[in-house]
């Protein structure tokens, strides 16, 4: 069995506003190409598969999620 694909594409856009007419929250949707081959079951296939998630805007993307001590937290950070 064999795995494997790469990220192709994302996009980030605002959506929530906060009262002073801020980005409050942001909206991010990671696509990935995955390709799958079963050489015993003769099986194999390619698809891409898109997901999004958001988070707070005054994060930065490589930060969503991240603690000053570099854990991570399940409610910020987006699952994919």
């Amino acid at each position: 069995m064999h795995l494997s694909g790469e990220i192709v594409g994302y996009d980030q856009f605002n959506k929530g506003i906060a009262a002073d007419g801020f980005s409050s929250q942001v909206q991010l949707r990671l696509t990935v190409n995955v390709r799958f081959e079963n050489k015993k079951g003769n099986q194999r296939w390619e698809r891409q598969f898109s997901a999004s998630a958001p988070y707070d805007s005054r994060l930065q993307l490589a930060g969503a999620g991240t603690h000053r001590d570099g854990t991570h937290s399940r409610h910020h950070r987006p699952n994919f």
